[in-house]
């Protein structure tokens, strides 16, 4: 791609981005007493934990309490209001949201293969706004990270889809000097405007302008970057302001419209289950194998990972397993979904007793638009796609718990 090309491209991009909004604005040490240092630690401890999901009338009434009994009771009515389900002893959403916490302060991300070397520590810890994100999405569906030097910053995305495959939302981090800042600039902005946000200095001339933007694309050739610089969400009602506004309270929202929270965990009180130590994120890996009648799909992990429900002298883990495939050129979307049952014995996995596993896709029916009637199987899918290249989003979720990973890859049909 020529420059000139290259500057048409994305200014064409800029002009069809959405409306300029901002970020929401984060909570302050402000919103505790000064009255009282004891109960004002007392609520700071809180806010450092919670604060991202406090609402506007909720910080107004926290604003006017003083004592660390008065703040007792703003916290016990806190969680009341986010009990999805007041049946059960345990709070859910609290018991999500803390799982989360301890994601956060393991710094979960410094180990994964797409995020290798992400901190929360050095971002702001549980204030800053890449632990606000995984503190109310979880783990992002699919993650990316490249790297700019010695043309321009660092630069790593984050995305969440829906059920129907569309990006909810897109969260671009730009790090300058080992610190991740939150992108949030969208609206009309011009070729210069993107280059000095990508810039490790902040100031650009022309040459440098053009060589900022030359790269992203030679670096980028899925465009999910650039997709991020110009584009929060495939809805245009929904904003990065909005997606960072503190989630109304569960009590409040389920008398509204009954929704199903993302990622909550639904299992079942009466069934008896061995959780893996990780909190929001399933621990597997994917592999996609030429053959001759195609690519496989090849899908493997360990028992450590696994949550297994314990009926009897079995243990199994349910899965639900969600493949889209889109044509670049053409966009047509074509979508799979089947259920997976992994079994072994209660005993191994209550020993501890870590093993490995792997299984193909390719068989599995797809019950995408029907729970009882297959659509075929992976491979006749796979069979019918036009030729071209297709980009793949794969999702894997344990029914239950919710826990899930994603991968995003490119296919040549």
């Amino acid at each position: 791609m020529t420059r000139k090309a290259a500057l048409l491209s994305i200014t064409f991009l800029l002009i069809i981005g959405c409306l300029p909004n901002s970020a929401e604005a984060r909570w302050s040490d402000k919103d505790c007493t000064k009255q009282d240092p004891a109960a004002s630690r007392y609520c700071k401890d809180f806010l450092t934990n919670y604060g991202f999901f406090v609402t506007e009338l909720e910080f107004k009434d926290l604003k006017v309490r003083h004592t660390i009994k008065s703040i007792d009771e703003f916290i016990e009515e806190f969680w009341k209001k986010r009990d999805t389900d007041p049946n059960t002893p345990e709070n859910e959403f609290k018991t999500l949201i803390d799982g989360r916490i301890r994601d956060v302060k393991n710094e979960v991300l410094s180990m994964d293969p797409d995020l290798a070397g992400t901190r929360f520590d050095v971002n702001g810890g549980l204030r800053g706004d890449m632990a606000r994100i995984y503190l109310l999405y979880g783990m992002p569906h699919f993650k990316r990270k490249m790297s700019g030097q010695p043309i321009m910053a660092d630069l790593s995305v984050w995305y969440y889809f829906d059920a129907t495959g569309h990006v909810l939302f897109r969260f671009l981090f730009i790090s300058k000097m080992g610190q991740a800042r939150l992108y949030d600039r969208y609206g009309f902005i011009t070729i210069e405007d993107v280059a000095k946000e990508l810039s490790n200095t902040g100031f650009v001339s022309p040459d440098e302008t053009v060589r900022i933007i030359e790269y992203l694309y030679i670096h980028d050739p899925d465009q999910v970057f650039i997709a991020a610089l110009v584009e929060f969400s495939y809805y245009s009602d929904i904003n990065i302001g909005l997606a960072l506004k503190a989630p109304e309270p569960a009590a409040i929202v389920a008398e509204k419209n009954k929704p199903n929270f993302l990622g909550q965990p639904e299992v079942p009180s009466e069934r008896e289950f061995i959780f893996s130590k990780n909190h929001a994120f399933l621990p597997a890996n994917l592999r996609m194998v030429k053959g001759q009648n195609g690519p496989s799909f090849i899908i493997s992990s360990s028992a450590s990972g696994m949550d297994w429900e314990i009926v009897g002298d079995k243990a199994k883990a349910s899965l639900e397993l969600r493949i889209s495939f889109q044509h670049k050129s053409s966009r047509a979307l074509h979508q799979f979904e089947s259920g997976i049952s992994i079994g072994t014995s209660s005993a191994s996995v209550k020993s501890g007793a870590d093993f490995y596993f792997e299984f193909s896709a390719d068989g599995l029916k797809n019950y995408r638009n029907s729970s009882e009637v297959p659509e075929g199987t992976l491979r006749d899918l796979l069979a019918g796609l036009e030729p071209g290249e297709y980009l793949v989003n794969i999702d894997l979720k344990n029914v239950y718990t919710k826990k899930y990973v994603s991968w995003r890859i490119v296919l040549q049909k």
